[in-house]
């Protein structure tokens, strides 16, 4: 096997408008800590994938296309062989106009972003593929205790509240990549929990993260330490909770983060870890369409909306709607798989998935080892299992995506249909 590895900042020199919070509107005023993406190529008998990870909440659906596309021209490599996985973090700058905000003025400051992305990434591809060294890579898993389910039944409703009996996906997932002298050059890891910790604040930051990486670096000299976002949609940082509240951490505490992410990943290193030996990489991706709930509604039923809306953001998307030629029935999403052989897959989806759902997909995975990740090549919309969708909440709402009704139970076969389906095709051999 040969690996390739970089990482490049992301950080604009100047204020910018932030993603992850709706209210949340005008510029940055400063920088905690760096934004980056890293890349990751994997080369085994000709065949390559290139996996990235990049300090953003999400990017657009065009936008990510584009990239990928860049990225795959760069290497040589089929489109379905790029792989782009966002940490989720809302301390990041935004990089597509908000749906909720009816203003123009952020543009000129996105399209700046948009280019710096494209140009580091381009960049951190070249610099990895030039790089390219042999080497060896081995998995393992622990337990992670940092997600707190987020979705508590509270006064008869489901709200975004800490709820410690909630389900999580607490799996602890890590790569360890090493070179052919046996020094770890590499270790990836996977979360599945929102990283949200210091909440709408204005300073750029990489969140819990970004608190994690430093620490394995000094640990392993001269290693690259990646993360991978997992199902964690459901999800945010234990250590945040403050009762039936969540509290918006400082800055300063996020090491508490880190540290407690570190110690649980050293022990999966030290004691966890098994060879991923043979690489035979393959890759499926294709876009499905995930129907909406009721196809039925018209627009005078959004008027209606309209008029009993209690928030500027809601309205301000149903305008939008309103202003369709036709309402959406329907809402594309991109799900891939890259398989490195019979003892690992990796499964991403566009979308902030619950780990419900996450759980369910992963079930269609036969691989002895697998990952599924969640804002993978975007983050478009939130995607529950029929069981939390019955549930209601916030999660299941469809309008900020704009679509006139919530997404249909049957997201969850289409999805769980689609990785069998890859999985049947890329392990047939």
């Amino acid at each position: 096997m040969r690996f390739g590895i970089d990482r490049v900042s992301i950080t604009p020199d100047w204020p910018t408008y932030m993603a992850g919070y709706g209210a949340r509107n005008d510029l940055s005023d400063g920088v905690n800590d760096p934004l980056t993406f890293s890349s990751l190529i994997l080369e085994e008998k000709g065949k390559m994938v290139f996996i990235g990870a990049v300090d953003l909440v999400g990017i657009g659906r065009d936008h990510s296309k584009l990239m990928r596309q860049k990225v795959a021209k760069i290497l040589g490599i089929d489109f379905s062989d790029v792989m782009i996985n966002c940490s989720h973090t809302h301390g990041g700058m935004r990089v597509s106009q908000s749906d909720y905000i009816e203003t123009n003025s952020m543009m000129p400051v996105v399209t700046k972003n948009k280019k710096l992305l494209e140009t580091r990434i381009c960049s951190s591809a070249k610099r990895a593929l030039k790089n390219l060294q042999e080497g060896s890579i081995s998995y393992g898993e622990g337990i992670t205790t940092v997600p707190m389910n987020r979705r508590l039944l509270y006064k008869g409703n489901v709200e975004n509240r800490p709820n410690p009996e909630g389900k999580t996906d607490s799996a602890l997932k890590v790569l360890k990549i090493t070179d052919k002298k046996g020094k770890i050059a590499a270790v990836i890891t996977r979360v599945s929990c929102h990283a949200v910790a210091t909440g709408a604040k204005h300073l750029i930051t990489a969140d819990y993260p970004g608190a994690m990486r430093p620490l394995i670096e000094k640990a392993f000299p001269g290693s690259l330490a990646i993360f991978w976002q997992g199902v964690g949609a459901d999800a945010r940082p234990r250590q945040v909770a403050n009762g039936k509240e969540w509290r918006a951490m400082q800055h300063k505490e996020l090491p508490v983060i880190g540290e407690c992410l570190f110690t649980e990943v050293m022990e999966v290193l030290t004691n966890r870890m098994t060879p991923i030996e043979k690489l035979d990489l393959g890759s499926a991706l294709e876009v499905v369409n995930l129907p909406v709930s009721d196809s039925s509604i018209t627009k005078k039923d959004l008027e209606k909306q309209l008029k009993e809306a209690k928030y500027d953001i809601t309205k301000t998307c149903i305008r939008k709607m309103l202003a369709m030629k036709e309402l959406p029935v329907d809402f594309p999403m991109t799900i891939q798989m890259i398989r490195f052989n019979r003892q690992f897959s990796l499964v991403g989806i566009a979308a902030e998935v619950l780990c419900g759902l996450g759980e369910k997909v992963g079930k269609k995975i036969s691989t002895e080892f697998s990952m599924v990740l969640g804002y993978t090549n975007g983050a478009h919309i939130y995607l529950p299992c029929k069981d939390e969708l019955r549930r209601g909440g916030y999660e299941t709402m469809s309008v900020y995506d704009l679509l006139p009704s919530p997404l249909s139970p049957e997201l969850e076969d289409i999805l769980t249909g689609k990785t069998a389906e890859f999985d049947k095709k890329l392990n047939r051999n």
